[in-house]
């Protein structure tokens, strides 16, 4: 008989094992009188009851108490009445830091994708709206990798050539010096400026009823105009400066060209005497000269010696003689 009251007391305690949970190993507090919600997560790790509630990072309530449900955990929380949250918020538990402690945050919702309405007591948030901490052991890898990954020693090494990269601290404190004189100037010249952006508006206020005409002179026929001038400045280019030396350096010309102007009046009064005398001149063509160059003759008067004797005679000799005269 005490062996099989042995029996039924064990097997008692093995039944009540089988229905142990969360809510068994911490107490469940309460938080006053707030709005009670009940928000469901796949899981919540060492998240213990009395943990914050925080909305939009103000603290809003307290974890009141947790179960373990067949396919995901129920924590309870207590929200302040005089804070209204919505129904449809994001919540998620977080760790300001890597071992620090748990804590329920919730967030509000996507612009234009919430409810207006407030979370009442006795609400519900599903597994759908919330969003379980990564596992420990997740965390303390990442955290592991990252530390003997190397990447503090590249970042350590970033930083080095970064300050090798910097001028030193006179240098930049004379591009500093410099940058502050320059925008001072800038904005001791504000009114040049906006003149400046006023002339530019007065020019695009000018050419925008002129589009169509700066279309047709960027048009492919307008290009090609374009390409003509580019050729001819390209021409005068190399005629220009050889123009422009004999300018430079020719006043020397000035004399010359001024002796030139005479000269031209004085073969303007030759035409014009020409013109006049042309009976003249036709009558010395025709009688004198065209038969002088038909049959060229000279008819020699006298020859005298410096001491004035006449050697006439001894020289048509001497002609005669050479065979030039008869």
């Amino acid at each position: 008989m005490g062996g099989l009251l042995a029996l039924v007391t064990a097997a008692s305690m093995v039944l009540a094992g089988c229905s142990y949970g969360p809510e068994d190993i911490t107490p469940s507090i309460q938080s006053g009188s707030g709005v009670s919600v009940r928000i469901h997560f796949d899981s919540v790790l060492n998240l213990p009851p009395g943990t914050n509630v925080t909305y939009e990072g103000a603290k809003v309530g307290t974890v009141s108490g947790m179960s373990l449900q067949a396919h995901d955990v129920v924590v309870t929380v207590r929200i302040d009445r005089d804070t209204p949250v919505p129904a449809d918020a994001r919540v998620e538990i977080r760790s300001d830091t890597v071992l620090g402690d748990a804590y329920v945050a919730m967030t509000a919702p996507e612009a234009g994708a919430g409810s207006a309405s407030a979370l009442t007591d006795g609400a519900e948030i599903p597994v759908g709206q919330t969003a379980s901490p990564p596992p420990l052991e997740n965390t303390l890898a990442v955290l592991s990798t990252f530390v003997n990954g190397g990447s503090i020693s590249r970042l350590e090494d970033t930083i080095r050539e970064m300050n090798s990269a910097f001028p030193d601290r006179k240098q930049t404190q004379r591009v500093a010096r410099i940058a502050g004189l320059d925008l001072r100037d800038l904005s001791a010249s504000l009114d040049t400026i906006d003149d400046t952006l006023s002339a530019f508006d007065a020019l695009n206020g000018a050419m925008l009823p002129r589009v169509g005409k700066i279309e047709e002179m960027f048009s492919p026929v307008g290009m090609h105009y374009w390409n003509q001038v580019s050729d001819i400045f390209g021409g005068l280019g190399v005629l220009i400066p050889s123009v422009g030396s004999v300018f430079e350096g020719g006043f020397w010309l000035v004399p010359m060209l001024q002796e030139l102007n005479g000269s031209v009046y004085t073969v303007r009064d030759g035409i014009d005497a020409v013109g006049q005398n042309s009976n003249r001149i036709e009558a010395f063509l025709t009688d004198k000269l065209f038969p002088f160059l038909s049959k060229p003759q000279f008819k020699v008067i006298s020859a005298n010696t410096p001491q004035g004797q006449d050697v006439l005679k001894s020289s048509v000799d001497i002609l005669r003689m050479l065979g030039a005269v008869n």
